[in-house]
């Protein structure tokens, strides 16, 4: 569905609850009803991409402008917005939203069904496989991590 049409059909009952980005934009979209967490999105990445003849053109200086723009956007990105998305789920609490999630089995179901598909696409695809496994493999070492720094 076209972002612009999502406002529209919770308004009219075609839509009972959405979710399109971080909180924030939701908020600035006007949404009143929320749906937690995002299937779609589960995380929120900064990526460039450059033709790699294009990058190898350029000197180091140049390829070192980039670089460093690009941490600066991603800090700015994690500062200003990832980490201020508890403050836009507190408004919408305040002003009654209802913040679900979807139930255990259905998030079990959507995982099987992510690995199946991903096996299809690995399987079609050695670029994607080496793409999405390498976040895979800092998913799993950075999960490891992060359930050691929970205290609930």
């Amino acid at each position: 569905m076209p972002t612009g049409e999502i406002y529209t059909s919770l308004e009219t009952g075609r839509l009972d609850a959405t979710e399109l980005s971080f909180p924030e934009i939701d908020a600035l979209l006007g949404f009143d009803k929320l749906l937690l967490p995002g299937r779609h999105q589960p995380a929120g990445l900064l990526e460039l991409t450059i033709n790699k003849d294009l990058w190898e053109s350029w000197s180091d200086d140049q390829r070192m402008i980039v670089d460093m723009a690009c941490k600066a956007t991603t800090e700015e990105f994690l500062q200003r917005h990832a980490a201020k998305q508890h403050e836009t789920l507190a408004k919408f609490k305040a002003s009654g939203v209802e913040i679900l999630t979807f139930p255990a089995p259905v998030l079990a179901a959507l995982r099987a069904a992510t690995d199946e598909v991903l096996a299809e696409e690995f399987a079609k695809d050695p670029v994607f496989k080496q793409v999405v496994g390498s976040y895979q493999v800092l998913s799993t070492s950075y999960d490891a991590y992060q359930s050691l720094n929970s205290l609930y």
